[in-house]
């Protein structure tokens, strides 16, 4: 029998921000998730699997409990139970780091225990679902958007804006009718459109260069399922990997909801979902995987995508001045294109609107992050340094802050530091030819300036000059044994790490 690992603490402990859905709709909860934690660091299994059994008869979107939940069944031996709670947590609550791990090793433990309690709270209600796509000239990307699309939605309906190239070929070839848009330079109402021709009981939008991840495609039916309950207006937010350069990162899209809630899309570019009266609805995040090469510059023009987007953002912010969203992605766009100055103001405009409209759907972190981006794309330093440092006190969780603050001191740190060797070389030059009745210092005609020059040097990390400039220091003849410790030291650095470089060169002989 498979033992399981003491895994409580760096699995449980690793609460999400999604577990504030627990109390989503006021329900008489008598135990919390960190109460459940608590029962199952101390191996009180049934008592753990009781209470988030109770949780979830509750809310059946608590991902915390379905996480402890299969780590309850887990830590019993009962694979085949914890393998189901872990996937239903997966899909819940993307920003779990460890779940692939307790899903492996659940898989490892064979077993045929069945908790019919826990089944049933599985069980979802079937619900359709129609994709909505927009295509224009789509013909790189779209069979394979659309093939796995076949398997995980009720409906597909494809939308063409305008294409010249064989893209609605393409489409009707894999039997599925294309609809017909006039573009009007607003990407919502062709959303809206495409709305409007859906039969299902939920949509989720898709653009044409989005490739749903294979292992998905049954998720999408299943996420409408147990979402349906809900009461109030949201939207489902999808994972999107997003390929550019050969680096990959992630962000989320609000793309799925129910089709009889009347939500809409609203603004001609970077379209969002709205509420019959514009106010935003609530978001729920759900790892439903999507790669994405849409901004990709070895595939995509990315200027010229950029460039229209600013064209229409231009006339966006006119309409809606105080949209913070509508400032950052014109801000972002203009940036792009190398328009700093817009996108500095844009940026701004976006950080100070910020202040007084909490909810939005850009992370206000993201429009400071960009922020200081683009005051170094400026050459303003100062203002990016200020306001990398504005970003870690009033974000004291994000990590971009903090980096983005340490690279610019680094770069005003080199500054300094290259103003000091020049200045450095200035004194040793003047103190040569220097004649005057003030004082000075001898020592700078020599040894001491070249001490200063060999540490500086360090510090840049440019050991050869370092060396030279010590052994012009000794070569005086004075008894200078600081700089003669010093490097030794260096020398045995030096020679420590040639022996490592060797070594990594050649394997070989090390066996």
């Amino acid at each position: 029998m498979k033992k399981a690992p003491r895994r409580v603490l760096w699995y449980i402990v690793s609460i999400s921000c999604t577990i504030v859905l627990a109390e989503m709709d006021g329900g008489n909860v008598v135990i919390t998730n960190e109460e459940i934690i608590e029962l199952l660091k101390q191996k009180q299994f049934n008592d753990a699997r009781s209470a988030c059994v109770e949780r979830l008869q509750e809310n059946r979107i608590d991902s915390q409990a379905w996480s402890s939940l299969g780590e309850s069944f887990a830590q019993q031996q009962h694979g085949t139970m914890a393998l189901k709670c872990f996937r239903r947590a997966r899909l819940l609550d993307p920003f779990s780091r460890w779940i692939d791990d307790a899903i492996a090793f659940s898989e490892g433990i064979q077993d045929d225990f069945t908790d019919q309690i826990v089944m049933d709270l599985l069980e979802v209600p079937h619900k359709t679902v129609t994709a909505l796509l927009l295509t224009r000239d789509s013909s790189r990307t779209i069979a394979a958007c659309l093939t796995p699309l076949k398997n995980a939605v009720d409906e597909i309906i494809v939308v063409d804006t305008g294409s010249i190239d064989d893209t609605v070929q393409i489409v009707e070839g894999m039997d599925i009718h294309v609809h017909h848009f006039a573009w009007c330079d607003d990407f919502s109402a062709a959303r809206n459109f495409s709305l409007g021709l859906a039969n299902s009981d939920w949509v989720i939008a898709i653009d044409s260069d989005e490739i749903l991840n294979h292992e998905d495609v049954f998720l999408i039916r299943e996420a409408a399922g147990i979402f349906d309950s809900v009461s109030d207006q949201f939207v489902l937010q999808i994972v999107r990997t997003n390929q550019a350069n050969g680096m990959q990162g992630r962000d989320f899209e609000a793309r799925m909801f129910p089709r009889n809630r009347n939500l809409r899309w609203v603004r001609s570019i970077h379209e969002q979902i709205r509420n019959p009266d514009e106010t935003r609805p609530r978001k729920f995040y759900i790892n439903i995987r999507f790669f994405h090469d849409g901004y990709d510059p070895t595939v995509v023009s990315t200027y010229d995508k950029a460039r229209r987007n600013v064209k229409l953002l231009r006339q966006e912010v006119n309409k809606y001045p105080n949209d913070l969203d509508i400032h950052f992605f014109l801000g972002r766009d203009a940036l792009r294109i190398g328009e700093v100055e817009e996108a500095i103001h844009h940026l701004e405009k976006a950080c100070s609107i910020g202040e007084s409209v909490p909810q939005q759907d850009v992370e206000l972190s993201n429009v400071y992050r960009l922020l200081t981006i683009a005051y170094e794309s400026g050459g303003r330093y100062d203002d990016a340094e200020r306001n990398a440092s504005e970003t870690i006190t009033r974000f004291p969780a994000y990590p971009d802050g903090y980096f983005q603050h340490a690279s610019l001191l680094m770069r005003r740190i080199h500054k300094y530091i290259n103003t000091s060797l020049q200045e450095i070389a200035q004194a040793k030059d003047n103190a040569r030819s220097y004649i005057s009745m003030a004082d000075t210092d001898p020592a700078l005609a020599t040894w001491k300036t070249d001490i200063a020059h060999g540490d500086l040097a360090r510090f840049l990390g440019n050991l050869r000059e370092t060396r030279n400039s010590y052994k012009k220091a000794l070569s005086y003849g004075l008894h200078l044994p600081e700089v003669q410790k010093a490097l030794a030291n260096l020398d045995n650095d030096i020679l420590m790490l040639a022996e490592e470089i060797k070594r990594e060169r050649n394997p070989l002989n090390d066996q």
